[in-house]
């Protein structure tokens, strides 16, 4: 666009590679939607659109849109579900990149994520560790695996961390297995416990009689 925009100018395409330039309105007259405050040139009415003739939003874009600064959303409408938006929330049908110009998933934020709540949605959880037919690790068994592998059983170890990082959702499932294994194995250790205390009085009623 060129400069000169003012008060009844209207934009105009003046070439076939899209140049234009703010011209006075044919004869006849009418009014210009364009008009320019400050050097702001700003819209007062109606739709524009940009790669198509037909645009039913105030801005609508068909084709990409590059942007070198912010855009701010100050409030939410309806949106057409083939434009990417449905419903009072924006959604988007492609991937969004927060902090990184190539997101790899859906949501990719090269940085620190605050929030005060976050669901993650899962396919099951680790109840079966409590069904009667689950078969718990033997102690002896597990300290063994422990001193070769340096992790747990189904944890991944350091290395894979570091290098393919780790699903929250599927951590969270697998620290929950731990816990609940860890629960059956100081269960058992209080039954023993038990018998043993139960062995120990019975042994001292015995050398008690044995001594009178």
């Amino acid at each position: 666009m060129t400069d000169g925009a003012v008060s009844d100018y209207v934009l105009t395409c003046t070439s076939s590679n899209g140049s234009a330039e703010w011209k006075e309105l044919d004869v006849g007259g009418g009014d210009s939607y364009w008009d320019e405050n400050d050097g702001n040139i700003y819209y007062e009415g109606g739709y524009v659109g940009i790669g198509t003739d037909d645009p039913c939003y105030p801005l609508e874009v068909y084709g990409d849109a590059v942007f070198d600064n912010r855009i701010t959303v100050e409030s939410t409408s309806e949106f057409f579900d083939d434009a990417g938006f449905y419903g009072s929330k924006t959604f988007f049908t492609g991937s969004v990149g927060i902090g990184t110009q190539n997101p790899q998933s859906k949501l990719a934020v090269n940085g620190t994520i605050t929030a005060k709540e976050i669901e993650v949605q899962l396919t099951g959880w680790p109840d079966f560790v409590f069904a009667d037919n689950y078969k718990l690790m033997p102690l002896n068994k597990l300290e063994k695996h422990i001193k070769k592998e340096k992790s747990l059983p189904g944890i991944p170890k350091n290395k894979e961390v570091i290098k393919e990082g780790v699903l929250v959702g599927e951590m969270q499932a697998k620290l929950l297995e731990k816990v609940e294994e860890l629960t059956l194995y100081v269960i058992e250790l209080n039954k023993e416990v038990g018998d043993l205390r139960k062995e120990n009085k019975e042994l001292k009623q015995k050398i008690s009689s044995l001594s009178n």
